[in-house]
């Protein structure tokens, strides 16, 4: 039975706070990186009209869905509760397979390695330091299973500066207080364990006089942290962070394997999206903003404007014409079994069967990229790689 839509409020004019978190909005990893995505993806957007792209840039490898954490507002979650642990273990790509794959890839890549949780595969470390020596790598981890060893080493695999081959970032997740996260990921002790993981990956780049891996911290914003996001940037810039990121939840992966084929006909009525109260999220939400400018670390946010924020987590439908995604003109992304797209509901083959040069530019990720331009799907909102249309001004 369809569920009946929230009327979107009459939205009033915005404050400064509410512009400033508008005009904010920034690129990925900054100024530059968002010009060079840019113009990168604009021009086979606006001249090839049948689909073709540059090749990809990016190339983000799913290791593994198994994880040692029980996170509430995990993609996965609905995933692994339906596959037996043996059947995830044995369908994901084995160490050669992988080196196979980071072999067809053109150097100089950015390549991003997630999970799940990568380093509950013991080989992980050996990719990583081999994926590095012809790419730019990007790790995201929760770090809880890190060893003092595994901190010195992802401190010798990383580039001595932003912009050399090697180790350039290293992701994790902090989502409130020690209690909230702990609760939020399903293990006590995680944020302590996080927490003292980034200290050594901090001490060994100071000793190695490094500036890389940089340090992102995440934070999915749901119920269990709304009322403390204020809260995020004290915790991030205590834990020597470089940047702080709030992420949206979405529960739209939880009906990927009942639709992936045809994504299109899922509608919005049919997603469980999250629900937060409007006017105590707004609140939370500038009142983080005061805080990461007085504790001196950088926010990103959600690439929307406030209004459509809170219309998401309000059930309300957002103006799919005001948003686009770039990500199939830049990115190629595979999952733990090799299946290949640049988006989960819209896998174009699988890289054990197929070169990934020949996947990127095939009838249907061109037919995927084709679509995309004429519309966003129901499933989109959420989603990290949707923007609004008017980011470039925020640029």
């Amino acid at each position: 039975m369809a569920r009946t839509r929230p009327v979107r409020p009459r939205r009033k004019p915005m404050d400064l706070r509410e512009k400033r978190f508008f005009s904010r909005r920034q690129a990925p990893t900054g100024r530059l990186f968002g010009l060079a995505q840019r113009l990168y993806t604009e021009l086979p957007m606006c001249l090839f009209g049948n689909g073709y792209a540059f090749p990809p840039w990016q190339y983000i490898i799913e290791l593994t869905r198994r994880c040692n954490l029980q996170c509430r507002m995990c993609l996965n979650a609905a995933w692994r509760a339906h596959v037996p642990a043996d059947e995830q273990q044995n369908r994901e790509l084995s160490l050669n397979e992988w080196r196979g794959v980071i072999d067809q890839i053109p150097a100089f890549r950015l390549v991003s390695f997630t999970g799940g949780e990568v380093f509950v595969r013991p080989d992980f470390p050996e990719l990583l330091e081999y994926a590095g020596r012809r790419h730019f790598t990007h790790v995201m981890t929760n770090l809880t299973t890190v060893s003092e060893d595994r901190a010195v080493m992802l401190g010798r695999l990383a580039a001595r500066r932003l912009g050399r081959l090697g180790l350039m970032v290293v992701g994790t997740s902090l989502d409130g207080p020690a209690e909230v996260h702990d609760h939020i990921r399903g293990l006590p002790g995680a944020f302590e364990r996080t927490l003292q993981t980034m200290r050594q990956l901090l001490d060994v780049r100071k000793t190695l006089r490094k500036t890389c891996p940089r340090l992102h911290i995440s934070a999915v914003i749901q119920r269990d942290n709304a009322r403390m996001l204020a809260e995020l940037p004290r915790i991030a810039k205590e834990a020597g962070a470089d940047e702080l990121l709030l992420l949206c939840e979405t529960r739209a992966y939880d009906l990927r394997t009942d639709a992936v084929e045809n994504p299109a006909t899922i509608a919005w009525a049919d997603i469980p999206w999250p629900r937060i109260d409007r006017n105590m999220l707004r609140a939370s939400l500038l009142a983080c903003m005061d805080a990461s400018r007085a504790a001196g670390i950088r926010l990103r946010l959600p690439r929307m404007p406030l209004d459509d924020l809170l219309d998401y987590y309000d059930g309300i439908e957002l103006p799919l014409n005001r948003y686009t995604c770039r990500s199939p003109w830049y990115m190629l992304g595979m999952d733990c079994a090799g299946n290949v797209g640049s988006c989960g509901y819209g896998l174009v083959g699988n890289v054990r069967d197929t070169p990934l040069a020949k996947l990127w530019n095939g009838p249907r990720q061109r037919r995927f990229r084709r679509d995309r331009l004429g519309s966003l799907l129901a499933i989109c909102p959420g989603c990290c790689f949707m923007e609004h249309r008017d980011a470039a001004k925020w640029i």
